[in-house]
């Protein structure tokens, strides 16, 4: 009875406490909204349309797809499954029953009554593009998406024919850095230009002639330059092709090999390919037999990865396999404009942007591979052999063949419903704009239904591939992003309608799409893998490795070895002693150090108890880096610090011992463009080059002479100028005078002064990670004259005592240090700080900022375009901060770019300075100021730090109006300076 009493009790006071909750709710609600300012109704009011147009947004998406997917899969259950076999007769007895089989299984029948549409599938077997003998280009265009046709038209134009392919090949080659050179000239065309290439060769030089028209390795001369000089005459009355000898070839068993890939392309813009895991091996003659195949000598793909691992190692396999896949997407990629003119061909009124949505393809590429395991495409046939009868057939190719058709036809018709995967991706992506729900202007890059559609056949095909791998779109998808930015920048004329489809737009959304669908299978295969912590104990036994120890328990704390390279460790090494310093030249940025604990039961960590156990390499600034290895005992339930051992590594600063410049001594002024061991720009040359200029004075007079227009842009090409005793020595020049100079037009340094009456009464927000952070606090500091306030701030900072602007605000953006999928979208970060900032006048009183290291895409100032739009601030000045070099060294939990990647970086940096242009934003460019001083970087393992803040020591520290901190970094300091004339010019 008590405790029923209790009970009743309990919920009289919760029921009291509930009542007396909501009725203070509603009082303060009244009063605050009584109280509240106009403009404060009005931001709460956007905030909260804002949160319900993206939840509306949403819900559209969701609806529109499922109802295009079930009106395409309606299309397809109720068309009847019919395929019309036509082509030349040759083709269709030869080809044909490989089909047969096929699409039984998959419920086909034959169209007996030979209806011209009224089929689901068109087999077009013919070795040309089948618009006599298959389907009309007119027709094309009456075709519904689901409808099937075995035929791209322009692809033999393109691809099929020998000389074309040339054509191709050589395009690919000047796009991809790093790509087998793939030079060839089509004669007699060409042969001018041909015997221009190799004039300069040396004599002996081998060059491959082939026949247009023969293939199959037939009609293939191999010609030294002497002889093709010798000959020249009479490639005048033959057409051929004239390509570099593709020397150092893999060879197999003594044999050069060539190897016969099938490719499924399913579309073509935007591009969709699938490569066949298992594909034909053939081994060829040498140079003396024309390279012919040998008849019945073939292998499986299966065979040759298995060679590769025993002979070469697996990586060698895995590299050879993914050379012959980049070098199919290239090609294909390098095709899209020729194919885009065709389509636009076919385009009519029922569908003015014609992309062939129901067209597909089944190719036979061969490829060589070389020594170092780069493929090279030499030949494509649009319609490969699928006869078992084939007179170079075995049964390694007769067997490949047989699944091989099956495979291709069952990818094509998957009814799996997929919209629900695809609508939750795309609302993971940050501003996808979509036709008919927040598509807002013409200038946004908007899916359209008809892309909907494609992306339900690119997600319904990936369920149902049998042996195919997708090639692209994939996760990987980055890898290609620098090669499609060159095709942007070459084709000017560009498809109208079309161009979208092979632009960086298109490839970002579709790659970010492939990576939310993997990620999503990951969490559906793993459901536990996030949220079991295992066992710390256990982890750490996992990563122990056997090396010498001991087991005296004296030992624990101490290390048994220590070394750092390059450089000696003064005093030598001693487990005794825990202190060292290391002094390396200003040449050296990268330091390996490696330490080994003396008992079993410890271990050296660097930087932290939980830092790398092994051999680690460090990014070296330019001054003192202090290293820190802790000794660790890993024999207790949680890990404990015995002790720990520092090294300094000290990289020699050339400005510390630098004397100061005296313009009457013997000098020359030079330029530095690139580092030599950090080429970039194959058209430029790199280390201290030696100008025409007589002296730094007169260097110096005449590029800063008021003559010399002001720069109105801040990507001027320029490099950096400095006086040095010679060129060839470094040490001997003054680095403290280095000034980064355009060749055309001059970057004024302002003062103070004048940068305050430009910012005067401005307000400038600044969104970016910690390299714009360091342009700010520069900036802040010379309008100032004193910085008393610093931090690294990871959120958002305000300034409002400051001469000039009415305010400076900072929002650190991207928030690295979280999860992928808990990162913060750029659109609502910016609409956070521009809120913040109410009132803002919608002119260029305020000016906004973006940019950081490398993460600004094309994409983002779209978002940027459209969220200022949104807000009526279309008329405010924008600054977009260009990348700064970084990730150039090996560091272990690093990102690390190579320098075929960092080419890429520098072109997708050209690509965002044109579109920002575009959108009529300034840009900043810091690429080519900071890869072409990459050594020169101050601090950060990413080596892409140009900047330092340091604290001052005042002897009047009671002044308040005395600089408490000064940003260091003459680099930082340049381009900000840039920066700062942009804002003067937005007025």
């Amino acid at each position: 009875m008590k405790l029923y009493c209790f009970r009743v009790a309990l919920r009289t006071l919760l029921a009291v406490a509930v009542v007396f909750a909501v009725v203070t709710t509603l009082l303060l609600n009244r009063l605050f909204v009584k109280d509240a300012s106009p403009s404060v109704l009005v931001q709460d009011s956007i905030r909260q349309s804002a949160d319900e147009r993206y939840r509306d947004q949403q819900t559209q998406t969701n609806a529109i797809l499922a109802k295009l997917e079930e009106d395409d899969l309606s299309g397809i259950v109720m068309t009847p499954h019919v395929v019309s076999v036509r082509g030349t007769s040759v083709v269709v007895d030869r080809d044909s029953p490989a089909y047969v089989t096929a699409l039984k299984r998959l419920g086909f029948r034959d169209d007996e009554e030979k209806n011209d549409f009224n089929w689901l599938l068109l087999l077009c077997l013919a070795n040309n593009d089948g618009s006599d003998e298959c389907l009309r280009r007119d027709d094309y265009t009456r075709l519904k998406y689901y409808q099937k046709v075995s035929r791209i038209p322009g692809l033999r134009e393109t691809l099929w024919k020998k000389d074309r392919l040339c054509s191709i090949m050589h395009l690919a080659y000047q796009y991809a850095n790093g790509f087998v050179d793939s030079s060839c000239w089509i004669l007699p065309s060409q042969l001018s230009q041909f015997l221009s290439a190799i004039e300069f060769m040396e004599s002996d030089s081998q060059w491959i002639i082939k026949s247009t028209s023969q293939g199959r390795g037939a009609g293939i001369r191999l010609l030294t330059k002497t002889e093709i000089f010798q000959e020249k005459i009479s490639f005048l009355s033959r057409r051929a092709i004239g390509q570099r000898y593709f020397g150092d070839q893999l060879q197999v068993q003594g044999l050069p090999i060539s190897v016969r890939a099938y490719v499924l392309v399913t579309s073509v813009l935007p591009l969709r390919v699938y490569l066949y895991r298992e594909g034909i091996v053939m081994f060829r003659g040498g140079p003396k037999y024309h390279f012919k195949k040998m008849a019945g000598r073939l292998w499986y793909f299966d065979q040759l990865r298995n060679h590769l691992k025993t002979k070469y190692g697996a990586s060698a396999a895995l590299k050879a396999f993914d050379s012959i896949g980049n070098a199919v997407v290239k090609m294909l990629l390098a095709t899209q404009p020729l194919l885009a003119k065709e389509f636009e061909k076919m385009s009519g009124e029922q569908r003015p942007t014609y992309r062939c949505l129901h067209c597909f393809q089944l190719l036979a590429v061969d490829l060589m591979l070389n020594s170092d395991f780069d493929a090279l495409v030499v030949e494509v046939d649009g319609q490969p052999n699928l006869s078992e009868t084939d007179k170079d057939s075995s049964e390694a190719s007769s067997s490949v063949k047989r699944v091989l058709v099956q495979d291709a036809l069952r990818a094509l018709f998957v009814r799996k419903r997929v919209a629900g995967e695809i609508a939750a991706a795309l609302n993971n992506l940050e501003g996808i704009k979509i036709t008919g729900i927040n598509c807002e202007s013409s200038a946004d890059f908007c899916l359209s239904s008809s892309d909907i559609i494609d992306l339900l056949y690119s997600r319904r095909e990936s369920k149902q591939l049998g042996n195919f791998d997708k090639l692209y779109p994939s996760a990987k998808g980055k890898t290609y992003s620098s090669f499609i930015s060159k095709i942007n920048l070459k084709n000017e004329k560009k498809p109208s309608n079309l161009w979208h489809y092979m632009g960086n737009e298109m490839h970002d959304i579709l790659t970010k799409l492939e990576i939310q669908y993997e990620t999503a299978l990951q969490r559906e295969r793993f459901p536990l893998r996030n949220s079991i912590r295992p066992n710390k104990v256990f982890s750490e036994l996992k990563t122990r490795k056997f090396r010498d120890c001991v087991q005296d328990p004296s030992t624990k704390p101490y290390l048994s070895m220590l070394s750092v390279s390059p450089g000696t460790l003064v005093p030598p090494f001693h487990p005794e002693n825990k202190a060292y310093e290391v002094r390396v030249s200003n040449e050296v940025v990268l330091a390996h150090i490696k330490a080994k604990a003396a008992h079993c039961d410890s271990e050296a960590r660097l930087e932290s108890k939980n830092g790398p156990p092994t051999p680690s390499n460090w990014s070296l600034n330019v001054g003192s880096n202090v290293l820190r290895y802790y000794i660790v005992d890993l024999s207790h339930t949680h890990i404990w610090v015995l002790s720990q051992y520092i090294v300094q590594i000290v990289r020699e600063d050339l400005t510390a011992s630098e004397a100061e410049f005296d313009p009457s001594s013997s000098h020359q002024v030079c330029s530095l463009v690139q580092e030599c061991d950090f080429v970039l720009l194959s058209w430029e040359r790199c280390g201290l080059q030696p100008t025409a200029a007589s002296s730094w004075t007169s260097f110096w007079e005449k590029t800063h002479a008021s003559s010399v227009t002001e720069c109105t842009s801040g990507d001027a090409e320029g490099r950096w100028v400095l006086p040095c005793g010679s060129c060839q020595n470094r040490r001997s020049c003054y680095w403290k005078l280095a000034a980064w100079v355009p060749y055309h037009c001059r970057h004024a340094v302002l003062p103070p002064v004048v940068l305050q009456g430009c910012l005067s009464n401005k307000k400038v927000l600044f969104l970016g990670d910690s390299t714009l952070r360091g342009m700010m606090y520069y900036m802040i500091e010379k309008i100032n004259g004193t910085l008393s306030y610093w931090d690294k701030s990871h959120t958002a900072v305000a300034f409002k005592d400051i001469m000039g602007p009415k305010s400076v605000t900072f929002t650190y953006f991207p928030p690295f240090w979280l999860p992928e999928d808990k990162q913060p979208v750029l659109e609502k970060v910016l609409y956070d700080l521009l809120h913040s900032n109410i009132p803002l006048a919608n002119s260029r009183q305020t000016v906004l900022v973006i940019g950081g290291l490398q993460w600004v895409t094309e994409h983002h100032l779209s978002v940027i375009s459209n969220l200022l739009e949104r807000m009526g601030l279309s008329k405010i000045a924008v600054v977009i901060k260009g990348f700064s070099t970084g990730f150039n060294q090996p560091i272990a939990g690093i990102r690390y770019r190579t320098l075929a990647e960092q080419k890429g970086v520098f072109w997708k940096d050209r690509l965002l300075a044109k579109s920002s242009k575009q959108f009529g934003f300034y840009f900043v460019n810091t690429f080519n100021m900071t890869f072409s001083r990459y050594k020169h970087f101050i601090y950060g393992a990413c080596g892409c730090h140009f900047h330092s803040v340091i604290a001052l020591e005042s002897k009047e520290a009671h002044d308040s109006t005395k600089s408490t901190y000064h940003v260091t970094g003459s680099i930082n300091a340049a381009y900000t300076e840039i920066m700062n004339n942009l804002l003067c010019l937005a007025k």
